[in-house]
């Protein structure tokens, strides 16, 4: 039997071109569906018709809420988190639902460089007490396993000011040693 995938931030900057790749290959898995909120469901009511037309499931509910998403992943075998990046830290209680679930693999939101042995960067710092946290969750549940996607930036993002790209002085402040190479990889791919 194939695998059933839940995916969180659906139409989001990163989940919808997962969104989109997992449509492409929907006979591939059992089901497919995207978790989003009411509130989301309702402002953003055509990107998730669009979803339904794909073969999506739209399952409700609410990242901060254990008791909703442990409903809401009833079911399903992967769960995919797109979160936006300022949303890191509601993993843990999606890591708690997916595991009281009985999902088998989570994917968190680490879509970037390898955190694990970065400092000194807050961001990173947030995604590396994530991924402590999932090694914890692994060890107390032999049945969860999680997948870390190592990216690099995403080309489309390179120059936005956020990962402090400056255009006006020609500049870029990178993290760690100047001399070592990073990669960058298209959201497409």
């Amino acid at each position: 039997m194939t695998q059933s995938i839940l995916i969180i931030g659906a139409t989001g900057n990163i989940g919808h071109p997962i969104s989109q790749a997992l449509a492409n290959h929907r006979n591939s898995f059992s089901k497919i569906g995207a978790l989003t909120s009411e509130n989301s469901l309702s402002e953003k009511k055509e990107k998730f018709d669009e979803l339904r037309q794909q073969g999506f499931e739209i399952v409700l509910g609410d990242i901060e809420d254990k008791k909703s998403l442990t409903t809401a992943f009833q079911g399903w075998d992967v769960v995919v988190s797109a979160l936006n990046v300022m949303l890191v830290d509601k993993q843990y209680t999606i890591i708690d639902a997916a595991v009281e679930a009985g999902v088998k693999r989570f994917y968190p939101s680490e879509f970037a460089s390898d955190s694990r042995d970065i400092v000194g960067y807050e961001l990173i710092a947030f995604k590396k007490k994530v991924q402590d946290y999932l090694d914890e969750s692994v060890k107390k549940n032999a049945n969860f396993s999680y997948t870390l996607f190592f990216t690099g930036y995403f080309e489309e993002w390179i120059t936005n000011p956020f990962f402090r790209f400056d255009p006006k002085n020609h500049s870029f402040h990178g993290t760690g040693d100047i001399n070592v190479q990073f990669s960058v990889t298209s959201l497409q791919e």
